[in-house]
């Protein structure tokens, strides 16, 4: 007997981590919204690690290529031309950070986009003490801030984010109640 296959739009295709990602500094990343403006989401740290602002999930879109996205709003952490850490609603190249595993499971994340302009080196994700993130271009691969260890929660089935869907989709999908990653029905 002949088995078909087909892939429907909103089928999971990848095992993502749902996780906390806890710096050297103590601080866990998380996503909140700003205290100067309440309709602003900022990417920082946070010591509370059972804070729900604190929980993302790791998604694999290529080789050894993650998105961090944001399990409460669906946000995802980018990185912009200047090294700014921020959060993006879309999911872009911007999105896109190369996971590197040092010894003991420490991992940095650098931007797949933009690297220094000279000196080609790769920017990465950091944290700083005081929980603010700290620009890319000042982020060394070496330095504590740069560093994080996930703390992996349980390990999801999700549908691969696409540029093309995404954009296309974005004023249907959240009209209609629909999360635009995993494809799962919005209360």
């Amino acid at each position: 007997m002949k088995r078909r296959f087909s892939k429907m739009p909103f089928e999971p295709q990848l095992k993502a981590v749902k996780t906390r990602l806890e710096s050297r500094c103590g601080l866990f990343l998380c996503m909140r919204q700003s205290n100067d403006d309440p309709s602003t989401i900022v990417v920082g740290g946070n010591k509370d690690k059972t804070d729900p602002s604190c929980m993302f999930y790791l998604i694999p879109v290529g080789l050894r290529v993650v998105s961090i996205q944001h399990a409460e709003t669906g946000n995802f952490v980018a990185m912009n031309s200047n090294g700014k850490i921020y959060a993006s609603e879309i999911f872009g190249l911007e999105c896109k950070f190369k996971e590197n595993v040092f010894e003991n499971y420490w991992c940095i994340y650098s931007s797949l986009q933009y690297k220094h302009p000279e000196t080609q080196r790769p920017w990465h994700l950091g944290l700083n003490e005081n929980g603010k993130c700290i620009r890319g271009s000042k982020a060394k691969k070496d330095r504590n801030v740069s560093h994080f260890l996930p703390r992996p929660v349980e390990v999801m089935m999700m549908r691969e984010p696409s540029h093309q869907e995404i954009v296309g989709q974005s004023r249907s999908s959240q009209a209609s109640g629909i999360n635009e990653v995993t494809g799962e029905q919005t209360v």
